[in-house]
């Protein structure tokens, strides 16, 4: 993956289909491969690569037991599908745009999210029953991954669902913040240059904030997202970079305040 990590995630896809000419059935190399064809923008076989990550229970442990697993020859218009996070909050923000292809198609789901992104979730997306730790579920036809949907329906680079906006802001909380940030005096970029230090990947997603402050150069008001905002970089915190840490209290805060804004910046993470 050293390919990927220096931008070349071609030569790191040929890398992997060399070993897979011995090893076919490979599970790490089957996910090692799905990684540098993401990044390649060809998803239709990154998706299919990227279900073999399920052989590798030690990482990414084992699906729940609710219906069936929905696959790409089962009917879905009538079906009750039941839906399941299985990684980080940022990736389902990101995944949740395919129920909308699916409701579309005529599927009735229910969601399981973590409980953080619960109210944002069922604001989003009304027509979707929406649930956090509940170990009885009832009774569904199928059920899959949330980062599998776009497995199903064989989805490429060209098809991934691009709508402008299709997370809701809580109105209560748009209005607080409105008054919150005050009149808007010329352009708001919300920026994120950290996620959660104890991530296993943090290395390679966070920047160093020295780094980042070059950005604040801008004409515009910078307002920090991102949680736990060491105390050191707060009292370095240049005049147009306002630290929303401690008043941000939900993700329906983020939210709204992004929407309030003429542009976001963030590493990847879920600001």
């Amino acid at each position: 993956l050293l390919f990927c990590d220096v931008a070349l995630p071609g030569l790191g896809a040929k890398f992997f289909e060399s070993i897979l000419d011995a090893t076919p059935e490979c599970p790490q190399t089957r996910w090692n491969l799905a990684i540098c064809e993401f990044l390649d923008r060809k998803y239709k076989s990154a998706f299919k690569n990227a279900e073999y990550r399920w052989q590798l229970q030690y990482q990414w442990g084992v699906p729940p037991k609710v219906a069936p697993k929905l696959t790409r020859e089962d009917p879905i218009a009538g079906k009750r599908i039941y839906v399941y996070c299985e990684q980080g909050l940022g990736d389902t923000l990101q995944f949740v745009r395919f129920m909308s292809l699916y409701l579309n198609l005529g599927a009735e789901l229910t969601l399981k999210v973590p409980e953080p992104l619960k109210s944002l979730v069922e604001r989003s997306f009304p027509r979707v029953k929406v649930l956090t730790e509940d170990p009885h579920p009832g009774q569904h036809d199928y059920q899959v991954a949330l980062l599998s949907l776009p497995y199903i329906l064989r989805t490429s680079y060209e098809t991934v669902p691009a709508p402008v906006r299709y997370i809701e802001c809580s109105q209560g909380r748009l209005n607080h913040w409105k008054l919150e940030l005050g009149p808007k005096k010329r352009k708001r970029i919300a920026v994120a240059w950290s996620g959660a230090p104890g991530h296993k990947n943090d290395r390679n997603r966070s920047i160093v904030f020295s780094q980042f402050a070059k950005l604040f150069g801008v004409d515009a008001d910078f307002y920090c997202i991102q949680k736990g905002v060491p105390d050191e970089i707060v009292s370095v915190a240049p005049g147009n970079l306002t630290i929303l840490d401690q008043r941000i209290q939900s993700f329906d805060d983020s939210a709204a305040v992004m929407a309030l804004c003429d542009l976001v910046i963030s590493v990847d993470s879920s600001p």
